[in-house]
């Protein structure tokens, strides 16, 4: 079994989750947990925005289970 994430749907599921983001106490400010579309559970730790600019996202960790 494979554990690579695909990128774009990762980064989508950081766009559909954006909203239930919990504040994250460690390395960046933002934590979410969702699926991924093959059905895996995931969660990324990110900043948004970054460095001031709006479109921007920084992830600094992500893990599935």
């Amino acid at each position: 079994m494979s554990r690579l994430l695909d990128r774009s749907a990762l980064e989508q599921a950081i766009r559909d989750g954006h909203s239930e983001r919990k504040i994250n106490r460690g390395e960046a400010d933002w934590l979410i947990e969702g699926l991924l579309p093959d059905g895996r559970r995931f969660g990324v730790v990110y900043d948004h925005p970054y460095r001031a600019n709006p479109v921007t996202v920084r992830i600094v960790t992500v893990w599935d289970w």
